[in-house]
């Protein structure tokens, strides 16, 4: 559609732009001659041409290519203090025990946490002479194994440990 420029810088203010060459552009320049008319001028948002006065809206033109990035913005206000989180490990309690095996078999050894723990973790200690257990792990929720090697034809001393806490602290 062709329009007044009058009547175009009328439409162009109200929508923040103005036309220059059969485009848009920000509007920082004084307003046209009143005498010289557009040629065809798309809106680039059919809400800011539809103002009293302005004349009938045209299609949507194409999308423009993307600006730049501006600039980083302030820094915000600090934000409130969290909610304290919870304890560490509260009741925290090695325990242990001490096992023979006898010289030609191997016999798992457990060792328990109090009532109200679990266990955490645990190990062993063990005969240097001996290479070591064939197994160390969890037993439950409150108690570590181990399984000490067997046949070395004499009888040796291990010990088993667990780290216990309190149960409604270690999850």
């Amino acid at each position: 559609m062709n329009f007044h420029l009058r009547s175009l810088y009328t439409c162009a203010v109200v929508a923040g732009v103005l036309p220059l060459g059969g485009g848009m552009a920000m509007a920082a320049q004084s307003p046209p001659p009143a005498r010289e008319t557009a040629k065809t001028a798309q809106a680039t948002d059919s809400a800011a041409c539809c103002v009293r006065g302005c004349g009938e809206c045209g299609p949507r033109g194409p999308r423009g290519p993307r600006g730049p990035q501006g600039p980083r913005g302030e820094t915000g206000p600090q934000g409130p203090s969290g909610e304290p989180g919870q304890d560490g490990v509260i009741g925290r309690q090695v325990v242990q025990a001490q096992f023979t095996n006898p010289p030609t078999s191997s016999t798992p050894q457990t060792v328990t946490c109090p009532p109200g723990k679990v266990a955490l973790s645990g190990g062993y200690l063990i005969d240097p002479r001996i290479t070591g257990p064939t197994g160390s792990r969890p037993s439950g929720t409150d108690g570590w194994e181990v399984t000490p090697p067997g046949n070395y034809g004499f009888p040796f001393d291990f010990t088993v440990y667990v780290v216990c806490a309190n149960a409604d602290t270690a999850a």
